[in-house]
């Protein structure tokens, strides 16, 4: 490992264990959002400021900066940045001098969550009017700085507060004299997944593991070096997956960026992260809201080059008790609704009914979604007969967080070649790390060879056509189509022997024992 690398992680750790040390009666799962929340407005600022001074330094003028000005003197330029920038903040807003004036100013520091209320209203309101409004609209209204969790008095309350934003001023973020805003978007991917790793069933409903993410993406984009059709996910948690093929093949070769998400705090997460990684708010769009139920206008009339999605597993959705779902252009075709307590189908129709005729969808689900009968089996049947399954394949188990059970990868493609499934047992394909399962970059290469050769493979993978699916009543779980290896065990012959021996003595003992017990009865 680099030197770099490894003194980023070193950062990441000290970063993690800070945030640990300031939870309280928070659980970490809540501290998160206070932590993330505090980590993008030093970013915002620090992006602003710079985005604001480059111009005078590369002028010759070094000693410029935004921060030293006066709000008035500011204001005379908030409409033209916004434009530019999409949002705009006043130098008394930066995170930078709020803290040191809660540092100097006692009185300040004690109506800190009023003054923070405040700088966050007027950040988001700059936007209002201009093309990034949507972006930057509540992206702070995920956290209360009135929580009792943070502490029972507003004194209390104030005083994690200004604590929270010391940890995060005394990281060795830089990013106005490195300009590596890769660096605070790992470092953010990096609290995520420790959070979701403590969190318990919680953290999966946010955040996919990166090396599953690598997977998937290697999988979608294949050899393609620009998506011009876009790269969508309906229920896209904190945006890694997103954010994994953007790092993949680079944001400017990514015509649009869309994904929608159900739950407020989660959705605030990703449009955060997604600016931490470097992504322009005129080139993302995530929006909020149940994607079954209500998906968003806007997404629902294109047709995405690339799907990725991870969505919750057997989710309950309204399924057949909502009456216009059965008249839903994305079901319609099908004749048969999700279960009600099983929504994955909902969710692999509406990919695939997003999906572009040249496009591909790689969907993680629960294994059973291949299995059971009823309305998920006819589902199957119209999917397989519409020759739009490319491939199956089977995950290790305890690879996600907040879950052990087995997964498995579901690959969608409207320009298939063939007629036929490829069915992968990666079951055994993992490294164990620290008590969970993981895929290591070998790993993954093994498993997208499986995938790009497409042969048969004994004991690893098989490919099926659709009449043998047919004919195995669309029956899609892995033991029907890929046998396991018989296992074999050496044997030692002379144990062998020697316990044969002795087995043969007990039988021979206990024989003699029951020719004694009759002798006595008889007499």
């Amino acid at each position: 490992m680099s030197n770099v690398r490894e003194e980023r992680l070193e950062l990441y750790r000290s970063i993690w264990n800070s945030c640990k040390d300031l939870q309280g009666s928070m659980d970490g799962y809540e501290m998160k959002n206070y932590i993330f929340v505090m980590m993008f407005y030093r970013f915002m600022s620090e992006s602003f400021v710079y985005w604001f001074n480059k111009p005078e330094w590369d002028a010759g003028n070094k000693e410029f900066d935004y921060a030293n000005w006066s709000d008035e003197e500011a204001l005379n330029w908030k409409e033209d940045t916004v434009k530019k920038k999409g949002y705009f903040i006043l130098p008394s807003q930066l995170f930078g001098n709020v803290f040191k004036k809660a540092t100097e100013d006692k009185g300040f520091a004690e109506e800190i969550n009023t003054f923070l209320s405040d700088i966050f209203r007027s950040i988001e309101s700059s936007a209002i009017g201009f093309s990034s409004e949507d972006d930057i609209k509540g992206l702070f209204t995920s956290i209360s700085w009135n929580d009792t969790k943070l502490g029972t008095e507003v004194l209390e309350r104030n005083k994690k507060i200004v604590e929270v934003m010391g940890e995060i001023e005394s990281s060795k973020f830089d990013f106005i004299s490195t300009h590596e805003i890769d660096v605070l978007g790992d470092a953010y991917e990096y609290l995520m997944g420790e959070y979701a790793a403590t969190s318990g069933k919680k953290g999966g409903e946010f955040y996919t593991p990166p090396e599953v993410s690598r997977l998937l993406t290697k999988i979608a984009v294949g050899d393609k070096t620009y998506i011009s059709g876009g790269v969508y996910d309906p229920a896209c948690g904190s945006g890694s997956l997103l954010l994994k093929c953007v790092a993949f093949l680079g944001a400017k070769n990514v015509s649009e960026i869309c994904g929608q998400e159900k739950n407020m705090t989660t959705y605030n997460l990703c449009r955060m992260n997604m600016f931490l990684h470097g992504v322009n708010y005129n080139k993302f769009d995530i929006k909020h809201g149940d994607t079954l139920e209500y998906p968003d206008p806007y997404h629902f009339k294109k047709r995405f080059e690339i799907i990725l999605s991870n969505p919750p597993y057997s989710a309950k959705w309204a399924g057949e008790d909502d009456v216009k779902l059965l008249t839903d252009p994305r079901f319609e075709q099908v004749g048969a609704l999700a279960p009600k307590n099983a929504a994955d189908f909902a969710f692999i129709l509406h990919c695939l009914y997003l999906l572009s005729s040249t496009g591909k969808a790689v969907i993680v689900c629960a294994t059973g979604v291949l299995t059971r009968l009823g309305k998920e089996k006819s589902i199957r049947k119209w999917l397989v007969n519409q020759n739009y399954i490319e491939s199956v394949i089977y995950l290790a188990g305890n690879l996600f967080y907040g879950t052990g059970i087995n997964t498995v990868i579901i690959v969608l493609n409207k320009a298939k070649t063939d007629s036929s499934v490829l069915f992968v047992d990666a079951t055994n394909i993992f490294t164990k790390d620290r008590g969970k399962n993981r895929l290591s970059d070998a790993d993954i290469e093994r498993i997208l060879k499986i995938y790009r050769d497409r042969v048969d493979v004994p004991f690893v993978a098989k490919v099926a056509s659709n009449n043998e699916i047919e004919e195995k009543e669309y029956d899609m779980g892995m033991k029907a189509y890929i046998d396991s290896p018989v296992k074999t065990e050496e044997v030692d012959i002379v144990t062998l022997n020697s316990d044969i021996e002795d087995t043969v003595k007990k039988i021979n003992g206990l024989r003699y024992s029951v020719n004694e017990i009759i002798k006595e009865i008889e007499c």
